[in-house]
């Protein structure tokens, strides 16, 4: 994994858009601490994250409710099943998913935006090639269907 330091958010924009152009990296993720990446509904206690499972069952009832939208609910189409818990999430609902934008500039708003944390730390974005994110999953899923243990992959 490489690293690059820079003095502030601007100047980490800039290195980010750059390599993007590159072609090195596609998606960014911005941060305002240089922590693992884990998924809001991953940093909760116990307690907390039966609440938000109660939270996000709520919002399926109200989806289900919704002139319009009960539709959504009668499906097992992975895309509209990922599209509604995208939509609880960015409704302040904690869930499994993990953010990030194909846009630099995005990234860095969220790397300095809003309050600080209490330990103040360097914050960042991170940046991804999907690609090879994509080649590095596929070895291990490849090898547990090949020996016939798709079964214990949650992906």
């Amino acid at each position: 994994m490489k690293s690059y330091k820079v003095n502030n958010v601007a100047e980490a924009v800039e290195l980010a858009k750059k390599l993007k152009q590159e072609g090195l990296y596609d998606w960014f993720r911005g941060q305002k601490q240089n922590w693992r990446v884990k998924s809001s509904f991953a940093r909760l206690d116990d307690k907390k994250r039966e609440l938000a499972t109660h939270k996000r069952r709520r919002f399926v009832q109200w989806i289900k409710m919704t002139p319009g939208l009960e539709h959504l609910t009668d499906t097992n189409d992975p895309i509209v099943v990922d599209s509604i818990i995208a939509i609880a999430q960015h409704y302040g609902i904690e869930t499994n998913f993990v953010d990030f934008t194909s846009n630099p500039e995005i990234a860095g708003f969220f790397a300095s935006h809003g309050e600080l944390p209490k330990n103040e730390g360097t914050s960042c974005i991170i940046c991804l090639n999907t690609k090879e994110f994509s080649d590095f999953w596929r070895e291990p899923i490849e090898f547990y269907q090949k020996v016939g243990l798709e079964n214990y992959l949650d992906c």
